[in-house]
């Protein structure tokens, strides 16, 4: 189920600033060099909080959760020359890639990154911040089985967030180069990029079902519900990695 339209989506993005040739340069090399890409901030995202800034004229920003640094370099666009903004993030590889085009930009001066656990870089802080932007540590990837190592034969009911989403499919595609079995439960949405550049090529099969498979608990199957409005028809999509050790 995808909480926004993805018509409105490309409306929005559509109608969005463009960014600057350092955000579009910045975000290519981060779908080509780090893990998980799709948890990067977007234009449209980043729109908005450089938006946010200059509504409430702020002077000092704190972001958790770095990353690339798409975010935290796009509200430094947003901030007086004077301004600052600290940023906090426990990966080494995405602080040094921030850093990076931190160091090309004219308004990378203006941020200071820290590393190591959140919760223990903002106690070092002092001072008030104007705002705050949190995308970081509602859920690690390590929690969300991204970064872990996956088993023989997996059952995959990826979170709502599409940028989620596309994740555990090119994690499952991943696993099934390794020979291993991923079924996966999905939304029906056959006209993406996604669907077309990734599933069709590495999907063994894919069955639509009508209406929403349900789950009551934990390894609980429920039943498959009619459908009706608010409601997406599902597909199982299945990459099977064992033909090709000629296992079954």
């Amino acid at each position: 189920m995808d909480f926004i339209d993805e018509k409105i989506e490309q409306y929005a993005y559509d109608h969005t600033s463009e960014e600057s040739e350092l955000l579009t340069k910045l975000e290519k090399e981060t779908y080509e060099k780090l893990e998980i890409p799709q948890m990067t901030t977007g234009r449209i995202e980043a729109g908005l909080l450089k938006l946010l800034a200059r509504l409430v004229e702020a002077r000092r920003i704190l972001e958790i959760g770095t990353f690339g640094g798409y975010s935290a370099l796009s509200m430094a666009e947003a901030l007086p020359e004077d301004g600052a903004l600290v940023t906090c993030d426990n990966d080494p590889v995405a602080i040094a890639f921030a850093q990076k085009y931190f160091s090309e930009s004219p308004h990378g001066k203006k941020i200071k990154q820290m590393e190591g656990p959140a919760l223990e870089s903002i106690k070092k802080l002092t001072g008030t911040f104007d705002m705050a932007f949190i995308d970081a540590d509602k859920i690690t990837k390590k929690n969300d089985g991204l970064l872990i190592d996956w088993g023989e034969r997996n059952f995959v009911n990826p979170p709502y967030s599409r940028k989620l989403k596309e994740a555990f499919i090119e994690r499952s595609v991943y696993f099934k180069n390794k020979g291993r079995l991923c079924v996966m439960l999905l939304p029906v949405s056959t006209s993406t990029k996604v669907f077309h550049d990734v599933i069709l090529p590495n999907a063994d099969d894919i069955r639509f079902l009508r209406g929403r498979v349900k789950f009551e608990g934990i390894n609980t199957f429920g039943e498959i519900v009619k459908n009706k409005a608010g409601m997406h028809d599902s597909m199982v999509v299945v990459f099977d990695g064992t033909k090709k050790e000629g296992r079954k």
